[in-house]
Parts: C-alpha cells; structure tokens; sequence
C-alpha cells in the first residue's frame, strides 16, 4: 500500500494491532479514509501514519477480521484489537489448502500472495503477464517477435516448466485455456497456455501463486504450480488509472485507460465491474545491413488493441445461502510483422511488390467467459456448486501478401481460418472444519464434470491454394506443364537461385549454345527438375486448408478428497487424492501428502510430496496445418500432422498418452529479527513423456517423404512423448519493513534457483538414426533455456508523506540456445532497473512517472540465424530496450 497525503494539516498517529490473545498482528492495512493513504503494520504490529486532518477517520483492516473504522478526534496514538470475523472467514480460501481457516503463511506449501492492485499503482508493466515476470522470479514470460500466433499471445511459465503445466484458476475456478499451440521456437514449443491477459489488472484484486505440484488436489495441468486470481469485490468506489508511455527509441507506445467500480446489493451482496483498453504500438529492431543478412526488415513487437470488461458478483439469497457469478469478454486485434520476401524470389510477384513485401499476421482473439454458483450451509457443511463456461478464438488474416501461382492476379489479404477451444466445468464441492478434533480438522471432498471442445475451421481458398495458369485449382489430375512456375518478366524460367536456365524443344536443360547440361552422374536434366514450382497460399501466413478442419469433443469425470489435521497447535498434515477419467485416454489416480512444523512462533519447516500427470490437451492431439518456416532465411512449408494420421504412424509414433510426475518440495519459513521475514523452498520435479513438438523430417525422408511430396510440403513435425525432464531448484524469498526517518522503507528480496535436465529421448525402431531430427540438440536447448538458471528480484519501496518512489532490479541469469547453423548463441547475464516515483496531488489524485529498463540494457547481440531472424531470440527481459511511462491514477 502506497502512503500519499492531501495537501493540508498534517498530524501524525502511531499505535499497535493485536488480536484478542494479545498477539501482535502484522501485515494490518491502516488507510485513511476516502483516499490511498495508508500503511500496514510491522511484525511487531506497530504502524506510524501521517494523516491529513487531525479529525480523519482511520480504517483498519486485515482477511479474515472485522474491519474497524475509528474518529482520530486528535489522538495521537490510537491501538487496537481486532476479532475475527466468522462470517468472513467462511468465505476465504487460499490456493493450495481447503481449509477456511488457514492463513498463506500457515500452508504446509509456499505460496505467494501479490496485491496486484497494490502493485499496479507504480509499474510501468500494463498487462498481467509482464508484471509477473518482473515480480514473481519463478514465473517467466517474453513477447514473441515472428511465431505466428505466439507474437499475439505471451507463452509463461512456473520454474521452466511447460505453459500447459500450470493451472489457472479464477476464484477458485478452473479457467479455459488458450486455443493457440506454439508453434516456434518460442517458450512452451509444442504446449497450450492460459492467456492471463484476457483479464484486465484493473478488475484483479491479488494473484496467489502456488509453487507446488497440486495435480491431486485441482487435476490436470497442475505439475508445476496453480495460478488463484482473485477479483475485486470492492463497493461504493470509482478508481482507476491513465498511461502513456514510449520506449527510447521512440516507439513501442502504450495507452492504458481503465475504470473499476462497485455497488452494494442489500447488506452483504455487491457487483464490481471493470472495463479496460490497451494500446500497444509495434516496435522495429532490424539488423544493420551492413553487418547482417537481413532475412526481416521488420522485426520487433506486434501492435495490439485489447479491450476488456469483467465483472464478479455475489447477492444473498437467504441465510447463509449466496448467489455468485463473474466472468468477461476481451478482443484483441493484433498486427504482426512476417518474414520479409525479397524481390527476386518465387514467392514474390514483381508487379505487386516491385521491392519485395513484408507480410502482416492479424489475428482477433476473442475471450469469453461466465462461472455461475450458488454457496452456503448444509447441516455444518460448506456447499459450492459451480458451472464454469470458457471460451477462446483465434481468427487469422493476412495483409500486405499475396499467393503466388495467381501472379499480378492475387489479392493482397486473405482470411486464413483459425481455432477455437471451449470448455465447460460443473462441479460440487463440500467442506467442514471439525474444531473439537485435535487442533481442528478440514475435511473436503467434491466431484467435477469437464465437456472440452476444440476445433480448426478453414481460410478462403486462396489463402490455402495452389493455382495452374488458368487458375484452377491445382490437383493430383493438373498436367505438370499447366503448373505455375517462376520466371522473370521477360519469361524465362528460374531455378532456385534465381538463375536463368534454357530447354531445348524436348524440354531438356541447355546452355546457351543448346548442348545438354548434365547432373552429376552425366544424365541429362529435365525442365520439371530444374524450374521452381511457385508456392500456393497466403505469403507470411498460409491458410487453414478443408481437410485441416476438425470438431473434436471430450469428457473428463473427476472426484476428489482433501483431508487437513491440525495435529497440534505447531504441527499440521494435509493429504490429498484425485482420480479422473478422460473419454480419450482412460484413468488416472494421484496422491499428495505435504506437513508443517512450527516448533515457535518464529520458525516452521514444511514440505510435500505428491503424483501428478497432465492430459494431451485436444490441440496437441488434433491440431494440423501446413505453415511456412524459415531456415537460415530460406523459405520452407511445413505439415504439422495430427497424431491420429497415417503419416504420424508411419515413423513409428505412438498415440499421446499423459505426462507423469513426481514432486518433492521442503522449505522453511522464519522471523529472525523484528521487521525480517524468511521463505526457502527447495523443489524437485520428475516428468516423464512431456509432450514435444518433434524436428522436421524432410520430403527425402524414406518411411514418408513420398507422401509429403504429394502435400507439396517440404518437411514435416509431430506432437509425441518424446522426453523425460528432471527440475530441481530452490526459491529464495526475504522481506523487510522498517521505518527510516520519517517514512516507511519495504525491501523484498526474491530469487529463483532452477536446474532442468533431459533424462530420457525416447525413439523407436523406424526412427534410430533419425535421433537429431527427432528431438536433436537444437530442440533440446530451446526447452532447456525454458527458464533462465537463476533470476534475482530486488525491490525497494519507500514511502515519505505524499511520496513514493520504486526502484527494482532484477538479474537474469545466461542463457544459452542453438542456431540455424548449428552455434551456440550465448546471451550473457542482465541487469534490468526500473524506477518510479509518485505523488499524491489530492485525496483523489495521483501522479507517477517512471521508466523500466532505464538504463537500456540488450541481450547479448548475435548474428541473424536466430529463431526470430533477428540479432536476439526473446529471452531475459527482451530487445525493446528503456520504456518511459507516466500514470495518472483516481479514486473517487
């Protein structure tokens, strides 16, 4: 919480918070109220706050106790005991335990609690996956730059691990996931992700982030950790906030406008609605010329319009009985940059581009959602029954680009098809804490039925088309001399290199004096071997074909039970069991068991073991497409097959089947001096057949280059269980708050230790000697490099009368990737520093100014066979550079 002050009469108060054991209370919220001046208490439960007018009102609040509103009247020291509020503590529960009365820092597993809205206040970060990144050292996210539908959504993960290895949860419901699959070389190649942005900061109150495996207490996609977002429930309250800012280099603006507002319904019932826009301009990196091959001309961020609404919701029905509901609608439209294709190239038209042409991918991502439920009391049971219904949209199109084979006849845009995933989850959940048992005991248990649905729908037909030279479509039946091949405008065929070459009247190669040209081993060469097929579809993006279509449904049936003994007042056990059953692929059953010592007030120890697996999702399973990839600058298409088609089981590979884990964690958490704050956590994490997106196996390749022929593609890939991964690591967490001089210092250290190796690529018998295609050293790097090996957050936060100011340095540690050509690309460790410094101008208003990545620090530059074409691959903080940014925030 951010101290400001009106300009008028100062009068300072101090004063201690305990609870009715007279135990002191720290981390109390003590605002003045109707305006953000505020502080929250010391682990002593001391507070000191300077105060507008000595007749203010001060409200002092905390979860799971009565909130307290009390008249100065000019006291100078004001102290208080707070008591629990029942009622309200019926209502709370922390990702990671069912149990109602259980604090974060009381759970057996860590978990870390961030104010996003608290956070927001100050960071020139405008979209949850960016301030996550600078935050959260175990999470990691990078804006893409020329991987399709990955520039558009910002593939993240928990300690390395895969974007489909974390559940998302949206109080406490499942959310539905993206329906995009990364394609590139991006994080998570091969994976689904939830798209976080979806969900405007402004209607989000916290984010609690569970650093465990917890597949046996929320279900699939839970190896590496869950993701609670939590929104605001707010009343009676108009806030929001205005931001504009632009990088060094003049480029890359941002324009934020949000608003989020609450009203009561009856005593206890409210409605807080949000609505938010965001602007995002693209920014352009290219490489010198003079330096580089230059394989993009246009190579940086996307541009992007994203608007959002949400709303949550709850009305009393009766008693203890609660009606609830929250959800949203986001669109975005995006516009990103393709590979450049030069001028003298057959997948460039002259007179349409007499230059070459630079390719637009737009894409609009449609994001629905809507979770309805009822919650009260059944006997001395805790009832929730829930309906959750999710939905997300990618629909392609394609500027600025042309196909080919239709020559100065082509349209410029296309619409290229898309996906779609929808899901709907109905669950029923039961809860209730025995207090005369031991120290207490929470038993829960519920059950969860899950309808998922994905589907591909087509493009237009020139968007996905090859065409002869009457403009037909090509087909299996088209005379290979009505085929459209590349030739200058005066004619002439070329071969690849953009050469002319010459056929006598029998169609066989000549030199310029109409003798034979032989091949290597002196036969003579026909002109269908030599001249250059142009290729079909949309340049930069080609189109969802017809037969790439599919509507696939399945079922999930899941129950599960959650059982947490207080044994004693110091130590506590949790043991959970899951079973589900897929329609698709058969059962599962997980365990965990985690517990926690606290043999002082001071000191716990706490650690868990657990099983966990995650389901191929329906994408990895049915997704499809032929799509144009880059190597070394040259122009490759490519089919991704579907796991269930003829080409896939001619090399041997085997239906997807779920990823296995084992988790092991053990930490400490501990108060050594007043003010300090202490959290180590040491993991380790054994998946077994995670899903890869395999190599690309070439059109020469025996068991099935025939047949890729045949697709007038040139390579390609496969989703399989190709690897076991071990992760081991530790995460570092220390914080510290202190008065210094007249204001309130806050100091957080956090850090993320992370070790990923590959135990296992599993081949068959058709693909020995195929091993560095199949998953070869270059795919290995890139999901090693999934996370950096360490990443180290230092905040400063202080707080003086109306002033605030920010400073953060986060350090990301080396990482290392293979190129195109084979070398190691060393990107050496960073230092990244953001800055920001506010004021309070009225009770209302408030300015901050600031900037991230002040000092303009790059990743190491390479050459341009990078995944991306450009001289970076999107690692550590990324290539954009310093960003500066102003922020005029309101409450009303």
């Amino acid at each position: 919480m951010t101290a400001g002050l009106a300009f008028g009469q100062d009068f300072a108060i101090s004063g201690k918070i305990t609870d009715i054991e007279d135990e002191p209370m720290a981390g109390v919220n003590v605002v003045e109220k109707g305006t953000g001046n505020g502080t929250i208490t010391d682990v002593n439960g001391s507070y000191q706050l300077t105060l507008s007018s000595p007749q203010a009102t001060v409200v002092f609040s905390f979860i799971g106790f009565i909130t307290e509103e009390v008249r100065v009247n000019s006291r100078s020291q004001i102290n208080m005991v707070m008591m629990q509020d029942v009622m309200q503590l019926m209502e709370i529960e922390i990702v990671g335990s069912r149990s109602l009365t259980r604090s974060a820092t009381e759970t057996p597993v860590p978990v870390d609690i961030i104010p996003l809205s608290e956070i927001a206040t100050a960071s020139g970060q405008l979209d949850v996956n960016q301030m996550l990144q600078y935050v959260a050292p175990s999470y990691n996210a990078n804006q893409q730059s020329g991987a399709d539908g990955s520039d558009h959504v910002d593939p993240a993960s928990i300690r390395g691990l895969g974007p489909d290895q974390t559940l998302v949860l949206v109080n406490g419901k499942r959310r539905h996931q993206s329906s995009l699959i990364n394609i590139f070389g991006t994080r998570g190649r091969g994976n689904t992700g939830t798209d976080l942005n979806a969900i405007p900061i402004s209607a989000i109150d916290r984010i609690e982030i569970l650093r465990d495996g917890a597949s046996a207490q929320y279900g699939s996609d839970a190896i590496a950790g869950v993701i609670n977002i939590v929104l605001k429930s707010s009343v009676d309250e108009l806030s929001g906030f205005v931001t504009s800012g632009i990088t060094k280099e003049g480029d890359g603006e941002k324009f934020q406008v949000n608003g989020n507002y609450g009203v009561r319904i009856g005593d206890k019932g409210f409605v807080n609605m949000t609505m938010d826009y965001l602007h995002k301009g693209r920014t352009n990196r290219p490489a010198d010329p003079g330096q580089f091959d230059i394989y993009r001309r246009q190579f940086g961020d996307a541009e992007a319009d994203n608007f959002g609404v949400y709303f949550n919701s709850e009305v009393p029905i009766t008693g203890e009985t609660k009606f609830y509901a929250f959800g949203g609608f986001n669109f975005r439209d995006t516009d990103a940059y393709a590979w450049s294709r030069g001028d003298i190239d057959e997948r460039n038209v002259l007179a349409i581009y007499p230059n070459g042409f630079d390719p637009h991918i737009l894409s609009k991502i449609v994001d629905k959602s809507v979770s309805t439920g009822i919650k009260g009391q059944l006997n001395d049971w805790k009832v929730d029954f829930n309906n959750t219904f999710g939905q997300n949209m990618f629909h392609y199109f394609v500027e600025g680009s042309l196909n080919a084979t239709l020559l100065e006849n082509s349209n410029t845009r296309f619409d290229a098809g898309g996906f779609k995933l929808s899901q709907n989850t109905t669950g029923i959940n039961f809860s209730r804490f025995f207090e005369n048992t031991f120290e207490g005991i929470n038993v829960a248990f519920g059950s969860e039925y899950r309808l998922e649905n994905y589907s591909i729908f087509a493009g237009d037909v020139g968007s996905y088309s090859r065409f002869d030279i009457n403009g037909n479509v090509v087909d299996k039946d088209t005379p290979i001399d009505e085929i459209v091949y590349w030739q200058n405008e005066a004619g002439d065929y070329l071969d690849s290199d953009g050469n002319v070459v010459l056929f006598d009247n029998n169609d066989i190669l000549v030199d310029e004096f109409d003798n034979p040209i032989l091949d290597g081993q002196g036969n003579t060469q026909n002109k269908y071997d030599i001249v250059v097929a142009r290729p079909g579809g949309s340049q930069g993006f080609p189109g969802f074909r017809p037969d790439n279509e599919v509507d696939e449904y399945r079922t999930n049936l899941a129950g599960y039970v959650d059982v947490e003994m207080d044994f004693t007042k110091s130590f506590m056990m949790g043991v959970a069991i899951r079973g589900e059953r897929y329609s698709d692929f058969g059962n599962t059953l997980n365990g965990k068991i985690a517990a926690r010592w606290a043999p002082t007030g001071k000191f716990a120890v706490r650690g868990s073991a657990s099983t966990g697996f995650r389901a191929p999702s329906l994408a990895q399973i049915h997704f499809n497409s032929v799509f144009t990839d880059f190597v070394s600058g040259n122009a490759i298409d490519k089919f991704i097959a579907p796991n269930n088609s003829p080409i896939t089981r001619a090399l041997g590979i085997p239906e997807l089947k779920q990823e296995k884990a084992l988790n092991f964690s053990a930490g400490i958490t501990a108060e050594p001096v007043s003010g300090l704050s202490v959290t180590v956590d040491g993991y380790f994490v054994d998946i077994q057949d995670r899903i890869v997106l395999t190599g690309a196996f070439e059109d020469t390749d025996p068991q099935i280059g025939d047949e890729l022929q045949t697709l007038n593609v040139g390579a390609a890939q496969f989703f399989t269980n190709a690897v076991d991964t071990r992760t081991t690591g530790v995460d570092i967490v220390l914080q510290y708050s202190t008065r210094l001089r007249a204001g309130d210092l806050r100091t957080t250290l956090a850090a993320n230790f992370n070790n990923m190796e590959i135990e296992d690529v599993k081949t068959n018998e058709k693909l020995q000697g195929k091993e560095d295609i199949y998953f070869g050293r270059r795919e290995q790097y890139f999901l090693l490099a999934s996370a950096p090996n360490s990443k180290v957050n230092l905040t400063l936060d202080y707080t003086w009368k109306r002033l605030n100011a920010n400073l953060r340095l986060v350090r990301f540690d080396e990482v290392v990737l293979i190129d195109w050509i084979d070398e190691k690309d060393i990107y050496e460790a960073r230092i990244t520093t953001d800055v920001s410094v506010g004021c309070r101008i009225t009770d209302n208003i408030r300015v901050v100014v600031g900037g991230t990545n002040i000092f303009n620090v790059l990743p190491t530059k390479q050459d341009t066979e990078t995944e991306t074409g450009g001289n970076w691959d999107p690692v550590q903080m990324g290539f954009n550079g310093a960003f500066y940014f102003a922020k005029l925030g309101f409450k009303l």
